[in-house]
């Protein structure tokens, strides 16, 4: 027996009377791509602006994907200093990009 799917493709008739499915990735339009791309460099230049300490805190926890107790072994740093700098990387970058999240 047929079951009916949760969702529906609209389908539209080609040149020999077939169906045809059209499926539309709006992830490859270029006006997502060009603001991915300034996004992009928006979050570069604010990275850039962290203090190193910072930026190293934040760079191995969300980009490397790093536990806390990685980025411990990997920085010399106990615990609590790792989570500090975490926390206060994530303010500094909110921070730098609360304009262009508004926009």
């Amino acid at each position: 027996r047929k079951r009916w799917g949760l969702f529906s493709f609209g389908h539209r008739d080609d040149e020999d009377g077939e169906h045809k499915h059209e499926l539309r990735d709006e992830q490859l339009l270029p006006d997502v791509i060009a603001n991915g791309s300034l996004l992009h460099e928006h979050i570069q230049q604010a990275l850039n602006e962290l203090s190193p300490v910072f930026r190293e805190a934040i760079v191995l926890y969300e980009i490397e994907e790093k536990s806390y107790e990685e980025i411990c072994e990997i920085t010399g740093q106990n615990m609590g200093t790792v989570k500090s700098r975490l926390n206060r990387a994530r303010a500094k970058l909110q921070a730098l990009l609360r304009d262009v999240v508004d926009e």
